[in-house]
């Protein structure tokens, strides 16, 4: 990963530990539902808001950036998912290619409550993302507090929470396909897939230092399915061993991905 950050505000206090980072941070927890070994499970949704010109970083961050990151502190029987992030954009910090998001960006997760664990428990966590505009970038740093007991009481936003739960990425497991090296290029190939049209689709590496994050896949159809060749990441350690894609149709579809690993 090219070294390219500014961390301007290293240099200045930070109050309570916190560092705003060009950005607006909220956690919201939707209403709970029964889960069937007697406990809760409660839908969580962290929203974030960046200033304008300034934007964010996705699970793959591409060139120079950083993925955004929780670290939970949670009493004993609750457990909280990893943050499912929304697909991102093709952004540019100075003359890198990053892939992250501007403006609003909503995860979600789920919190998972044994049935004897108090119903006013706290939970806590400390939120890491680093915030970059055309010239430099800044960490930002954030501890987040709630009560499971406030489940629920964002009436405002539970329309909101539900739709961002049910926009989560999800897989694509009907779709087949392989990846092979050629002279410092992978190969992409989809089979099977003869109803599925890939023209207007956009595609988006998870996995990160495979292929060249400033190159789009431009996708030709075959008698087999569709086939594709990207740039090799200049960064990439070795031969590939495992991608995951994930695929953006034309609206209205929902996103997917698609998996392939090295056997």
């Amino acid at each position: 990963m090219k070294i390219w950050i500014l961390l301007m505000s290293l240099c200045t206090p930070w109050i309570s530990a916190e560092v705003p980072g060009h950005a607006a941070v909220e956690l919201w927890l939707g209403k709970a539902k029964k889960s069937p070994d007697g406990g809760r499970i409660i839908p969580a949704v962290l929203s974030m808001q960046y200033e304008k010109g300034w934007h964010g970083y996705w699970i793959n961050p591409g060139e120079g950036g950083v993925k955004t990151t929780m670290r939970w502190q949670l009493p004993p029987g609750v457990e909280v998912s990893e943050w499912a992030f929304p697909v991102p954009h093709r952004l540019m910090t100075g003359d890198l290619a990053c892939y992250g998001y501007e403006g609003e960006v909503m995860m979600a997760s789920e919190i998972r409550v044994q049935a004897d664990v108090a119903e006013d428990a706290e939970i806590s966590g400390e939120l890491r993302w680093l915030a970059c505009d055309e010239k430099s970038c800044v960490p930002g740093k954030v501890r987040l507090v709630a009560r499971l007991s406030d489940a629920g009481k964002h009436a405002d936003k539970e329309s909101k929470i539900q739709h961002v739960h049910q926009s989560i990425v999800c897989p694509a497991p009907e779709l087949s396909w392989h990846v092979r090296e050629e002279n410092q290029e992978v190969h992409l190939v989809i089979e099977g897939a003869h109803d599925l049209r890939l023209e207007g689709t956009e595609f988006f590496p998870e996995t990160e230092q495979v292929l060249d994050p400033k190159q789009e896949l431009r996708w030709q159809k075959t008698a087999q399915g569709y086939e594709a060749r990207a740039r090799k990441n200049e960064y990439a350690e070795g031969p590939v061993k495992e991608l995951r894609l994930w695929i953006l149709p034309p609206k209205p579809q929902l996103a997917r991905w698609i998996e392939w690993k090295k056997s």
